[in-house]
Formats: structure tokens, C-alpha cells, sequence
């Protein structure tokens, strides 16, 4: 494991607060911008401060602005070859929208329950929809 992934694991999940652990959206923005890619601030009125909130108070709202906001990012690249640090979003009714972070040998990173963690792509393969490339 990459300096870059092990960071991340063992550590806690939090809605809405990085300094208390990682959701999906707060790993992946720390991912990457420890990359050094750039973020905007904002997208839509919604901030890193605020859309804990959109998320508990309308999750629709939040699914649509997420999947705008990451297929904003990057460019496309087709599934087929994806290579380590991309961008991978997955949606499916059980699901709703959620980005991983390829690392290559058939894993990726995720943010559940449990905190940020290391699963095997193959299973979701299914529920994959876009693949953005960030890091060139």
C-alpha cells in the first residue's frame, strides 16, 4: 500500500467533518488534493462546511449535485482503462452515488462505515458508471 492509501486506513468515519474522520466526499477531496489537484471552494452553494446538511435534509438534491460536481472534474476516461488514481463513481439503487479511488492491482479506496477502506473492484464492477481522470 502506497503512503498516499495507508494514511487514510484504520481511520474513523464522519459525516461532514475531516478533522473527525472521512466520508466519501471528504476522503476523496484529501486524496486528491494531496495530490495536488485543486478544488473550488464551492459548487452550487454548497461548501465543505455545509453539505453534511444537504445530505440529511435532501438526499436527492445531493445525489444530483454530487454526480454534477464529479462528472465536472477531470476528463472522461472509458472504463476499460482506468490506471491508478482515477476517479471511479458508481450509482445503483441500493448504492445511490458513491467515488472510489482506483490503486491498481484490482482495489480501490472507499469511505463506508467503517471508515476509509481498502475492497476489491470486482464486485462493483457493475454499478460503475464514469471514470474521471484528475492527475495526468
Amino acid at each position: 500500500m502506497s503512503d498516499s492509501t495507508s494514511k487514510y486506513l484504520g481511520g474513523k468515519y464522519f459525516l461532514g467533518d475531516a478533522s473527525k474522520g472521512f466520508d466519501c466526499l471528504s476522503l476523496f477531496l484529501d486524496y486528491y488534493r494531496s495530490l495536488g489537484y485543486d478544488f473550488p471552494k464551492e459548487w452550487e452553494g454548497v461548501n465543505e462546511s455545509n453539505y453534511a446538511d444537504l445530505w440529511t435534509h435532501d438526499n436527492q438534491k445531493a445525489i444530483a449535485l454530487f454526480e454534477k460536481f464529479f462528472l465536472s472534474l477531470g476528463e472522461p476516461i472509458d472504463p476499460a482503462y482506468f490506471i491508478r488514481d482515477d476517479l471511479l463513481l458508481f450509482k445503483a439503487a441500493e448504492l445511490r452515488l458513491f467515488p472510489a479511488i482506483a490503486l491498481g492491482n484490482g482495489n480501490m479506496l472507499i469511505a463506508n462505515i467503517e471508515g476509509p477502506i481498502v475492497v476489491p473492484f470486482r464486485p462493483y464492477r457493475k454499478y460503475l458508471f464514469a471514470v474521471r481522470r484528475l492527475i495526468k
